[in-house]
């Protein structure tokens, strides 16, 4: 995270869907918040949960490159926003 006044900047190391983004915007307690994603690092897709059970490339690529759990993305909201509002 990078805070300068009243605007944050939320850095991730995969490319997230752009629902888990608008979540992080959304929910911030700043003005304006910048989600940045392939920031120090690469993780692969995150998508969402639902996009898991539709399939489709993403989430299928990311089960067999990654490996990264199901709930990643929603983890990643979490934590990015407990560490907007310390």
């Amino acid at each position: 995270m990078i805070r300068v006044g009243d605007v944050a900047i939320a850095t991730n190391p995969g490319e997230l869907f752009v629902e888990f983004g608008l979540e992080i915007k959304e929910k911030s307690p700043f003005k304006h918040t910048f989600v940045v994603e392939l920031a120090n690092g690469y993780a692969g897709y995150i998508p969402t949960q639902q996009a898991f059970q539709e399939g489709g490339y993403e989430p299928l690529h990311t089960v067999h490159s990654s490996h990264l759990r199901v709930d990643a993305g929603d983890i990643m909201v979490e934590e990015t926003l407990n560490l907007l509002k310390r």
